[in-house]
């Protein structure tokens, strides 16, 4: 078995092997690709790959499942095979290819349907009590039942890096299916 972690600026990467030798030409690969599908969107959080080299005398038996962790607690999965190892990587980078392009066409409708409910009121005053850095998201309390979740992209005239769990804040929050979330954050 063989493992391979590589840590990029928003992504982790774990390559695993079950009967074969990863070359570093199949990780490159991996890893460009990978870099590729995350590139504008840095939505991406864990990659994890394991590759299966099959004994078995049948071609077209190899096989590569990719799992990719998202933000928002969202998980896509893909397993192909093909009758070589390489075959089976592109296979299933192909087919998270179509399933990324359809999680965020839903995540980019549902963004802006979410945007036009919003409260155009005043903004509301919190504090900041959980911060996940490496995965990019948080907590503020504004005094309501439940916590104000909120993620690194809605934060306006400051940074992400900046914030420290008690750091004073006002948010224009809406109400969705699983408690509150915040569609600007600004730093006091």
């Amino acid at each position: 078995m063989t493992m391979m972690f590589r840590k990029e600026e928003g992504m982790e990467l774990h390559i695993e092997g079950q009967h074969i030798a990863i070359s570093d030409n199949l990780r490159a690969l991996i890893a460009e690709r990978l870099d590729k599908l995350n590139a504008h969107h840095r939505d991406v959080m864990h990659a994890r790959v394991a590759l299966v080299k099959s004994n078995h005398h049948l071609h077209g038996s190899d096989e590569a499942r990719i799992t990719l962790s998202m933000t928002r607690r969202k998980m896509l999965q893909a397993a192909k095979v093909g009758k070589t190892i390489e075959e089976a990587v592109h296979n299933s980078l192909e087919a998270l290819q179509r399933e990324l392009a359809d999680y965020r066409g839903k995540r980019r409708e549902l963004d802006k349907s979410r945007l036009k409910t919003a409260k155009t009121g005043p903004r509301l005053s919190g504090q900041v009590v959980q911060l996940v850095a490496d995965q990019g998201y948080g907590f503020v309390d504004i005094g309501a039942e439940e916590d104000v979740h909120f993620v690194r992209s809605a934060i306006v005239g400051g940074t992400f890096e900046g914030l420290t769990e008690g750091s004073a804040v006002e948010v224009d929050v809406i109400s969705v299916a699983d408690g509150y979330e915040a569609t600007r954050v600004v730093p006091l």
